[in-house]
């Protein structure tokens, strides 16, 4: 039996909206794990396993991701 996944056409303004939902998640998510790794309450590094570095890190990609966030907004 041949299956086939079904195909979807967004546009502009659609993609823009996916692209901010799946964007703010990403920002909620490493919100969280910033403000964790300043309180001490998370001992795991994100992307370094110097708490100081991690934090600095972690800062940027958020910014990054501000950024991107910006590019998709109206």
């Amino acid at each position: 039996m041949d299956y086939k996944l079904p195909t979807f056409t967004l546009n502009g303004d659609q993609v823009n909206h996916v692209m901010r939902q799946e964007l703010t998640v990403l920002i909620r998510m490493l919100t969280v794990d910033l403000e964790e790794r300043i309180n001490g309450s998370s001992v795991l590094g994100i992307f370094d396993h110097d708490p100081e570095k991690d934090i600095e890190l972690i800062q940027k990609h958020i910014d990054a991701l501000d950024l991107i966030y910006s590019y998709y907004s109206p």
